[in-house]
């Protein structure tokens, strides 16, 4: 558990979601992230 998230934002946004992005992409597959409260989200495919 990491209540500062490693220093950034908890946000859904592209320039925090590189390394996920990376994954999606490298699996040809599908990735899903969500803020603190899941109000926002970022879907990534391939």
């Amino acid at each position: 558990r990491d209540p500062l998230f490693g220093g950034g934002m908890p946000e859904p946004k592209e320039e925090f979601l590189s390394e996920l992005i990376a994954r999606v992409v490298e699996a040809k597959g599908f990735g899903m992230a969500t803020d603190g409260d899941a109000d926002r989200f970022g879907i990534i495919d391939t």
